[in-house]
């Protein structure tokens, strides 16, 4: 796939789908906690918390972090801070998911979403390392 783009373009829209990732996350996760808790905590394996100021204050900022990504896909000779961040980010969200899953608090339906954030945390520091070169 990168044969056929210019690592320019490919950077490019490496991050516009990072953006509409976050933002189908971040929106779904929302939609999920706000209108259908009971299934949402079911399917991952998680208790019904006694408020959700938390998790939608963090969904929001997912649905924030997407419009990082949008805004670095339209330059991405500029807010490379912005990738850094989302590298950060990335590794994270993996970290903790994975250490509580470890302690049996988050079961294995989040995986493909985290597996997701660990590729794109990944492919931005590739960003990061390699921009210069361009």
């Amino acid at each position: 796939m990168v044969e056929n783009l210019d690592k320019g373009r490919y950077y490019k829209y490496m991050f516009l789908i990072a953006a509409i990732y976050n933002w189908i996350a971040g929106i779904l996760f929302l939609i999920l906690t706000t209108f259908f808790l009971p299934i949402a905590a079911s399917m991952f394996e998680m208790e019904v918390p006694p408020s959700l100021q938390f998790a939608h204050s963090f969904f929001v900022l997912v649905i924030i972090f997407g419009i990082g990504f949008y805004l670095v896909s339209v330059n991405i000779d500029k807010n490379h801070g912005i990738a850094l961040m989302g590298v950060i980010e990335k590794y994270l969200v993996v970290l903790i998911y994975i250490s509580y899953m470890a302690i049996g608090e988050a079961g294995i339906a989040g995986l493909p979403i985290i597996i997701g954030d660990f590729i794109f945390g990944c492919l931005f520091l590739e960003f990061l390392i390699n921009h210069k070169k361009l």
